[in-house]
């Protein structure tokens, strides 16, 4: 035979067909915003009736378009047979996609509260820094230590640029 109906290769095929369905979904999303996302299988309320419609919505899908799929080696009664598995998978890689886009989500939310940590440390270190230099510089200084303070007031400048042009690279 030139195709294969073995489970495995269906639930393959069909995870990927589904995950491929909410991918493109996304990626019109991101070009328009506008758009809804309407290949999602994430509850929102109740957990059994959101994936109950996303699989009989997958299945009617998976049964209209069943006939267009019958050859010469598989018939129209094999594809309706193997209809139901189908839904199941295409739903199962809608629901990797989105699994997909909340960690994606968290890590974003993760990275932009990291950055403003991290403007948080440096006002913070700035400060001190500030601090430290006027403490050296409000005893009696001779030339040698305020030499010393200019020098040290000048590395810390140059670490804090270090580190503001690190972070933008970052």
């Amino acid at each position: 035979m030139i195709a294969s109906y073995t489970l495995g290769n269906q639930a393959v095929l069909h995870l990927f067909v589904g995950f491929a369905f909410a991918l493109l979904n996304v990626v019109i999303r991101y070009f328009a915003h506008w758009f809804p996302r309407v290949i999602s299988v994430v509850p929102r309320h109740n957990v059994v009736r959101t994936f109950i419609i996303a699989y009989l919505v997958a299945l009617v899908l998976q049964l209209l378009t069943s006939p267009l799929f019958a050859t010469v080696f598989h018939p129209k009664y094999v594809e309706f047979a193997w209809s139901p598995y189908e839904a199941f998978f295409n739903v199962l890689g809608v629901l990797l996609m989105d699994v997909i886009m909340i960690a994606w989500g968290g890590i974003r939310r993760g990275a932009e509260i990291g950055g403003k940590q991290l403007e948080v440390a440096k006002a913070q270190a700035a400060e001190e820094i500030d601090v430290l230099t006027h403490r050296h510089g409000s005893a009696t200084p001779s030339a040698a230590n305020v030499t010393q303070a200019e020098a040290e007031a000048r590395a810390a400048a140059e670490r804090k640029q270090r580190v503001d042009d690190q972070l933008k690279n970052f």
